[in-house]
């Protein structure tokens, strides 16, 4: 009987399975690159162009004017009832969204009142005042902000419309 000694053969077969496996052997070459991304510091405001308007000779349903007493409070009769303001910011900092107005024709600025949640609510100022603060957003964040009349009844009939200009201040701290 011929013995037949199968360790070599199995230790072939073996070393191909390895070679096999770890590529060794192979004719393929690897090549690389890097790709670079410089993302820049980003502060916007974005107010939308909804205009507001108090038509008091056709107030609300719940509103009346002349009022029965004063100091009365109205909510605009325009299709739009709040200005939305929409931020972005990708910065490792705080900022500070300020609010302020004008009024011509007579009407104080403070005849208008602004507010974020409709419960508090602060007189528009001349020079400004803070409304929000913040920091990274990590996308655009709205902000809805509402607007009142406030009437006190010394107020005259004028020869045209009462207009206020609102402006938004966005600042990194």
């Amino acid at each position: 009987m011929k013995r037949y000694h199968l360790y070599p053969q199995f230790a072939g077969v073996l070393l191909l399975i390895l070679l096999s496996l770890t590529g060794a052997g192979a004719t393929e070459s690897a090549m690389e690159h890097n790709i670079s991304v410089n993302v820049p510091e980003a502060l916007r405001i974005e107010v939308g162009d909804s205009a507001l308007a108090f038509n008091l000779f056709s107030p609300n349903p719940d509103e009346k004017y002349p009022a029965a007493s004063y100091p009365a409070y109205y909510t605009p009769t325009s299709v739009n009832k709040y200005v939305s303001i929409k931020l972005f910011s990708n910065c490792d900092k705080e900022w500070s969204l300020m609010i302020g107005g004008e009024a011509d024709n007579g009407l104080k600025v403070q005849a208008i009142e602004w507010s974020l949640d409709q419960v508090s609510w602060f007189p528009l100022e001349s020079l400004g005042q803070p409304m929000k603060r913040g920091g990274f957003t990590s996308n655009w964040l709205e902000i809805k902000v509402y607007f009142r009349l406030v009437m006190y009844g010394d107020e005259y009939a004028g020869n045209g419309e009462y207009k206020v200009r609102v402006f938004y201040n966005l600042s990194s701290l």
